[in-house]
């Protein structure tokens, strides 16, 4: 995947982050294309509280949004600064567009390796928002998306959402990934208004990871019926 986007600017066969769009719905802000939104809301909120506010130049930023999305690091490009010291511009893409991210000296020193990892990221620092609705972010933490999801406790399965045919084949893909995540099923009754949680007899858990996710996007095409918890 990454040597299409490389070679034709774009993913010819599938996004990589399809499969993990909706599992980190629990950690993000929002997708990139909500960052805008999100900036103009906090700043409206900002500008309704007439609290008296002191000025403090050890913590400028402190009526920053700090937000968190998910995606791909894309188009790194570091710079040195005038003391010597290396900081970095990039870019994150998720499904929904693409935001500047801001790397300062002291955050690129502890994120150089992950600002070149390929993986899914979860990108979490402060958002500025311009005049014109342009978002960036200066960033302060970034990590692979699949460790945070290693470590959820519990990750649910909508029955309600599959075909009695997609069963054993769910069955046999979580069988084959053995781990410490609880697994449990639900199925949702619209009617009734009701939830009911059943158990997964013979499964001890299961391992969360890259593989397993795309293993099951790639056999039924989407993950919208898996809910993950902590």
């Amino acid at each position: 995947l990454s040597f299409e986007k490389e070679v034709l600017g774009f993913y010819l066969s599938d996004h990589p982050l399809k499969g993990f769009e909706n599992l980190a719905s629990i950690w993000v802000s929002g997708t990139v294309s909500d960052l805008p939104r999100i900036g103009k809301e906090h700043n409206d909120k900002l500008a309704l509280d007439k609290t008296p506010k002191k000025f403090d130049p050890r913590n400028r930023d402190a009526n920053k949004k700090r937000v968190i999305v998910a995606g791909l690091i894309v188009e790194t490009r570091e710079l040195i600064t005038k003391k010597g010291t290396r900081m970095a511009f990039s870019k994150v893409e998720d499904l929904t567009g693409t935001c500047e991210l801001v790397i300062f000296p002291d955050a690129f020193s502890r994120m150089e390796t992950a600002l070149k990892d390929e993986r899914p990221m979860l990108i979490a620092g402060l958002l500025e928002v311009s005049e014109e609705g342009v978002a960036k972010i200066i960033v302060d933490s970034v990590s692979p998306l699949e460790d945070i999801l290693k470590k959820t406790k519990r990750m649910t399965f909508r029955l309600d959402l599959l075909t009695e045919a997609d069963l054993p084949l769910l069955y046999q893909v979580l069988a084959e990934n053995p781990g410490q995540t609880q697994v449990d099923f639900k199925v949702v009754l619209e009617d009734l208004k009701k939830e009911v949680r059943i158990e997964a007899e013979g499964l001890e858990g299961v391992a969360i990871s890259n593989d397993l996710l795309e293993n099951i996007h790639s056999r039924f095409g989407r993950t919208d019926f898996i809910e993950v918890g902590n």
